[in-house]
């Protein structure tokens, strides 16, 4: 084995820069991300939003009495055409509505769309006996009512649940069949 000794009273580097320069900028802006917004109504009713909406932003409907309420849309391309697509209800698998029953002889019937309650990917996996309907019909008078739900159906293209209310009002004397318009209430979940 060969034995090295090294004996020197100075060091010298060569090569490498003499000099760095680190030049801090922030540069040109770029493009913003997609961005959260809130608002009064659906986005796509002109002025809700208050700016022009870049693809992929996203949007939450914040008007209480509106049918989308709490509902998470989304600025895509559709076809070639920026449009603002529903997701999904920030309450999953939740219907809360404040309805005006037209009730004739007793009966008021509604139909719910299903997409309402379900993501549309679960709508072929459920049945009417999946949805758990409560109901109020809303008087100053006590109301006894009953609801019937029926199975699944298709109205104007929508796959709906079909709900009919049968209710009775009492007077303070005898009980008559509601045949007027009131209020009903409904909360339906998937169970």
């Amino acid at each position: 084995m060969a034995e090295v000794l090294l004996s020197a009273d100075d060091i010298t580097v060569l090569g490498g820069p003499s000099i760095r320069e680190v030049n801090v900028n922030f540069g040109p802006q770029g493009s913003r991300g997609s961005q959260i917004f809130v608002g009064i109504g659906k986005p796509s009713i002109p002025g809700v939003l208050g700016e022009t909406p870049q693809i992929f932003d996203m949007y939450i409907n914040l008007l209480a009495s509106d049918d989308e309420y709490l509902f998470l849309y989304q600025y895509v391309t559709v076809d070639g055409t920026p449009t603002w697509l529903r997701l999904l209800r920030l309450i999953p698998n939740t219907y809360l509505a404040n309805l005006t029953g037209n009730f004739v002889d007793g009966k008021y019937q509604v139909f719910i769309p299903v997409i309402n309650v379900v993501p549309l990917s679960g709508v072929g996996n459920v049945t009417s006996a999946n949805f758990n309907v409560q109901h109020t019909v809303v008087s100053s008078n006590p109301v006894a009512s009953s609801i019937t739900v029926g199975d699944l159906d298709v109205a104007d293209g929508i796959i709906v649940l079909p709900i009919t209310v049968s209710a009775a009002e009492f007077d303070g004397t005898n009980w008559s069949l509601i045949s007027t318009q009131k209020p009903v209430q409904f909360l339906i979940t998937i169970v």
